[in-house]
């Protein structure tokens, strides 16, 4: 019977904990902001891969006329399993427009509203048509974008790409047209089996894959099926003998250069050589006379040729091939196309067309050439634009090839570069560095802890800015009392992982600047590739235990798979190790979490101290102004609206009202959490009735504080009539207080339903609210809904209540049914020997059953509606992830005990120890200690930020372990001096063992023989006679133990309850 009571704990345990995540019928809303895939062992980054959005929309800088109607594909030069598609307003992550005619295979993704498009199953997938339709008004569109290509054997993907930084090729502007009946029946998932193409992409890195962080190679052509496109930017047939040349350069242009010229971009072999004597030698630049030329000189001891090919991979196939041939001692520059790497390159179908060859050489086995290429798209499906990245090959044939029109058989393996570089502007030779900067005070990115220090008496400074006059290098400054390093990262996420960090590290008591790479978050650092490239060190000290250092870095990408574009938007982590680290090439553990900012900076364009307004305040609104953006309407218990002021656009008109006798406020928070949230309040002082505007912020206290300064709110009406308060002020956009102040032109989370009963003076920031306020059901830009003229309604569902609720019913399942349940079994059985405990306990247990299931079954209901689809909001934390996964087991357990004790035997059965064993002292006690835990947990997010409720709780429950042990060395010190015969009944269960496995001597008492005995007796009477309590010391003090022991319970629960009710 134990057996089976075993085994169907192992299988409810099976049932309960399964979990899977698959992410083949689309992302989760989790990846709405970074566009991430979540395949655990990949990389992503900002790169195309051959994949492009071919949209007028987009060719025409994103310019949209009000409610029009546009077609956007999406398709690549392979074909691929995933997408997102995301439409943003430009220059910010606010989501705007609708996207709709979605083909098979495809699914609006839920990010809010309907302006993100993904995949809903993992088919292959080679196109993806949609219709997008701008807002109700004008305004500049930005397009991101991630595709994956494949999850296994190896993950790759290209992900957040911005589709007016890479064009395809053909790419032009035409009239932003409505979309057709057409153009919308031909939205489409074309899947069909792929033949060889090209695409010729205006800007290719490499993919990102899971091989350290570099990219991959692919030893096949990248493929792509026949489309009827949709738009002028179509994609070229491969077909050699239909390709025709487009987009005819202008005349040649003459060069400055001479083989002795300084190139930013050479290779040589060997190595070390000079020019004059190397065995070969290839460079180019971009031509000084006209900028859309590249100037290419290749020399070599060669009989047949030399050439430089430009790949999007590091091996051949696909390639832009650039070719010096020697055929009857004259030199003849080719510009070819090797399709897939293991046929001949070929010429392409006007070889000669964006060539202007300048000079060539053959004498004594000694070949030279000097030519410009047109870096613009010649020939079509053949040419790439040589104004973007690639891997460089290249390659030679020393002995003399047969008379043919393309490139023969290469003497050995082409060699490519180890990264990528853009020939247009890029250099392998070391740059000069820009100078120091003058002023270390002036950067526009800043952040300090304390928030409100100066800088020379900041514990850490973390400052940066563009080079001045220098659009190439971004200035860093970083000071702090450490002795180990200071760092600053540039993430995806507000997480360790895939970051690009800067830091400043003490060895010697001399400072280094390095350039390193987190490629997981749970490693140290490691060094880049070359971590000197690309780092400008200006000036470094380090005295007494004081670190500065200065330093500019390149903007480009110097280390492939290492280094961000820094002239992006990232999440800015500042971190730090105070104490010294060995003496290693990396940084070290940091001495705690790194921080985020709260929102992703622009570090080359952005900043964190906007200048505050410097005009006095703005003209108040008219009476019948009318607000675009309203929550509410006008009436109703809260009513929010936000207009433009037209006097001052660096200011925002509000109106709060609603039915209050304290104060109405609105807020702005970055996470969906009040803690750190901006918050502007009407309060009412209830001695004179005046109503009072005021600028607050919530420093994780029960209270908001009011900020240093209350300069950039202007109050124009305020009143309280008929208990409704109500006011219209104005409030600058940008931050003036800062760590206090939120911008509000970011993507943030708006706090509404936020009033108290509590007024008071102005002076005092505002007390807790009277019921917990609601948060906006998504994270958009306060400017662009007034805009766009949106409006909210308040989210009335009562998640917190019923998370309040969820809190304390588990309290009472826990600290008052099942505790008491278990002190029952555990210490009353001598007292109550005739089973008036075992009925107790059952009640008691079958009580904390329900209300458990019903405890356990209102998070569930709490998070129905939440922004964050899915039953549970899981957190980077940790705490809510624990606490749910804590639960499910908890509740399992639950479940199966009563289930166990269903199938046990009988009292007096020989195998009765199993169950006991199993029932009480494994289930029972480990859902006792589980549960405390899981309280505990609980308790403090209801009150995240302050420990008052789960502090109480802790000490309470080490009190309560100590009266346990009391109890326990009682009983077992009365046991100890009882009968013989009474012991076993004395002692707490889990001692009883000791005597039920007792050995029988002569004058010894075995429990089992006396088990018997009874039994047999028993069969002899008809009603057998009530037990007495056990008569001993212990009997005398048990009732008035228990009793003590079950009030001090019921005080704490009480407590416990009453602090969760405010929390």
């Amino acid at each position: 019977m134990w057996k089976m009571a075993l085994t169907s704990v192992a299988l409810l345990f099976l049932s309960c904990v399964t979990i899977v995540f698959s992410y083949s019928s689309g992302p989760p809303t989790s990846r709405c902001s970074n566009l991430l895939p979540g395949h655990p062992t990949s990389t992503g980054g900002s790169n195309p891969g051959g994949f492009y959005i071919y949209s007028d929309l987009i060719d025409c800088n994103g310019a949209y006329n009000a409610s029009q109607a546009y077609t956007i594909r999406l398709q690549g030069s392979q074909n691929f399993k995933g997408f997102i598609i995301q439409a943003r307003e430009s220059g910010t992550s606010n989501l705007i427009g609708t996207f709709s005619n979605l083909p098979s295979g495809t699914q609006l993704m839920g990010c809010g509203g309907s302006a993100t498009v993904s995949h809903n199953n993992g088919n292959a997938k080679s196109s993806v048509t949609v219709t997008w339709t701008s807002p109700a008004s004008t305004g500049t569109l930005d397009i991101r974008y991630t595709v994956v290509v494949s999850r296994t054997p190896q993950s790759v993907f290209y992900a957040n790409m911005a589709a007016a930084s890479f064009r395809p090729s053909g790419s032009s502007c035409t009239l932003n047209s409505p979309v057709t009946s057409s153009s919308v029946a031909s939205s489409s998932v074309t899947s069909s089996s792929v033949a060889s193409s090209s695409i010729a992409p205006t800007s290719t890195p490499a993919p990102s894959s899971s091989t350290q962080g570099m990219p991959s190679s692919s030893s096949t052509p990248p493929t792509s099926s026949s489309i009827s496109p949709t738009s002028s930017s179509a994609l070229p047939s491969s077909s050699t003998s239909s390709v025709q040349p487009t987009n005819l350069p202008p005349a040649c242009p003459s060069t400055d250069k001479t083989p002795s010229s300084d190139f930013p971009i050479v290779f040589k072999s060997p190595t070390n050589c000079d020019r004059a004597s190397c065995t070969f030698y290839w460079a180019m630049g971009p031509n000084s006379v006209n900028s859309q030329y590249l100037d290419i000189y290749m020399e070599g001891t060669v009989d047949g040729w030399m050439a430089v090919g430009f790949s999007l991979d590091q091996s051949m196939g696909m390639d832009d091939v650039l070719g010096c041939k020697i055929e009857n001692n004259a030199v003849t520059v080719l510009d070819t196309w090797n399709p897939n790497g293991y046929t001949p390159n070929v010429a392409d179908s006007n070889s000669s067309a964006g060539i202007c060859t300048h000079s060539t050489s053959y004498t004594n086995g000694r070949m030279s050439c000097l030519f410009s290429r047109s870096a613009g798209i010649t020939n079509q499906g053949q040419d790439y634009n040589l104004d973007s990245s690639y891997y460089i090959l290249r390659a030679y044939r020393t002995n003399s090839q047969p008379v043919v029109s393309f490139l023969y058989k290469h003497s050995s393996t082409p060699t490519p570069s180890s990264v990528q570089y853009n020939p247009m502007r890029d250099s392998n030779t070391s740059p000069s560095c820009p100078s120091a900067p003058t002023d270390t005070s002036a950067f526009p990115i800043v952040f300090k802890s304390p928030t409100d220090c100066d800088r020379a008496s900041c514990t850490f400074y973390w400052a940066m800015g563009p080079k001045s006059g220098s659009s190439q290098y971004l200035d860093v400054y970083m000071e702090g009392t450490v002795d180990g390093w200071m760092a600053v990262g540039f993430s995806l996420d507000q997480s360790m992982g895939m970051d690009d960090v800067l830091g400043c590290k003490i060895e010697n008591n001399a400072v280094t600047v390095l350039d390193t790479w987190n490629p997981n978050g749970y490693t140290p650092n490691v060094a880049d590739s070359n971590s000197s490239a690309g780092i400008c060190t200006h000036s470094t000290s380090y005295t007494n235990g004081r670190m500065s250092c200065l330093f500019s870095r390149t903007v480009s990408i110097t280390n492939q798979g290492q280094d961000y574009n820094l002239d992006s938007s990232y999440y800015i982590l500042r971190a730090y190790r105070t104490n010294s680290q060995p003496v290693v090439s990396f940084l070290y553990k940091h001495s705690s979490t790194p921080t985020p900012s709260s929102v992703q900076y622009n570090p080359m364009r952005d900043s964190t101290t906007p200048a505050p307004p410097t005009e006095d305040c703005p003209q108040a609104p008219s009476s019948d102004t009318t607000y675009p953006f309203r929550v509410g309407s006008p009436g109703d218990d809260y009513y929010f609206a936000a207009n433009f002021n037209s006097d001052n656009s660096s200011f925002i008109d509000m109106r709060l009202e609603g039915k209050a006798d304290g104060y109405i406020a609105v807020g702005f928070t970055a996470t969906r959490d009040m803690y750190n949230a901006d918050v502007v309040g009407c309060k009412r002082n209830p001695a004179d009735g005046s109503v009072s505007v005021i600028d607050t912020w919530n420093p994780s206290t029960r209270s908001n504080l009011l900020d240093a300064s209350q300069s950039g709110i202007c109050r124009h009406t305020a009143g309280y009539s008929n208990g409704r308060i109500s006011c219209t002020f104005s409030k600058y956009v940008g931050i003036i207080d800062s760590g206090q102040d939120l911008d509000l032109n970011a993507t943030l989370y708006r706090i509404y339903n936020a009033y108290s009963s509590t007024g008071g003076l102005a002076s005092e920031g505002l007390s807790r609210h009277t019921i917990t306020p609601s948060f906006s059901s998504a994270q958009t830009n306060l400017l662009t809904d007034i805009r766009e003229g949106r409006t909210e309604t308040v989210d009335t569902w009562p998640k917190q209540q019923l998370l309040k609720t969820h809190g304390t019913f588990m309290t009472i399942a826990w600290l008052v049914l099942a505790m008491s349940g278990a002190f029952l079994a555990a210490w009353m059985k001598p007292v109550l020997p005739n089973g008036e405990w075992f009925i107790a306990h059952r009640i008691l247990m079958a009580g904390s059953l329900i209300v458990g299931v019903l405890g356990f079954i209102l998070p569930f209901i709490a998070h129905a509606r939440s922004p964050t689809p899915g039953l549970i909001s899981f957190s980077s934390d940790g705490k809510n992830t624990a606490h749910f996964v804590i639960g499910i087991i908890i509740m399992c357990l639950h479940i199966a005990n009563p289930i166990i004790a269903v199938f046990r035997c009988n009292p007096k059965g020989e195998k009765r120890w199993i169950f006991n064993l199993s029932h009480a002292h494994i289930i029972g006690y480990a859902l006792l200690v589980l549960s405390f835990i899981n309280i505990a947990l609980g308790a403090h997010l209801l009150d995240r930020g302050s420990f008052e409720v789960a502090g109480f709780y802790i000490v309470f429950i080490i009190l309560l372990t100590l009266f346990q042990v009391f109890l326990f060395i009682i009983h077992a010190y009365n046991a100890h001096n009882a009968p013989e015969k009474d012991r076993p009944a004395l002692v707490h269960s889990l001692l009883k063992y000791k005597y039920l496995f007792a050995t029988s001597t002569s004058g010894e008492y075995e429990l089992k023989d006396k088990n018997k005995k009874e039994e047999e007796e028993k069969k002899d009477t008809v009603k057998p006679e009530k037990k007495k309590p056990i008569p001993s010391a212990l009997i005398r003090t048990s009732w008035i133990a228990v009793i003590g022991h079950l009030i001090a319970v019921a005080i704490a629960v009480e407590i416990m309850i009453i602090l969760i009710a405010f929390a």
